[in-house]
């Protein structure tokens, strides 16, 4: 906090106001509140991937790497629209 009254005094005076329980690094829990690791965009991915799972490493790789090139354009050009 002397740090941040050194270089900035207003934000300094707004961090003084808050509880630190809300800023402060020392005061945020580092564990996970669910136990759920996969999310929608994940699932979405490995979906989309299925397909090249089952091949070899090097395989496996050009087709996705193809398939993030060409998903890639698309929602480019879907942008400019």
């Amino acid at each position: 906090m002397e740090k941040m009254k050194t270089e900035s005094l207003p934000a300094y005076n707004w961090l003084a106001g808050k509880d630190a329980n809300h800023w402060s690094r020392a005061f945020f829990k580092d564990t996970t509140l669910c136990d759920m690791v996969c999310n929608n965009m994940c699932q979405a991915f490995n979906a989309a991937i299925l397909a090249a799972r089952d091949k070899p490493i090097i395989t496996m790789l050009e087709m996705i790497r193809n398939y993030l090139m060409t998903r890639l354009v698309r929602k480019r050009a879907e942008v400019k629209k």
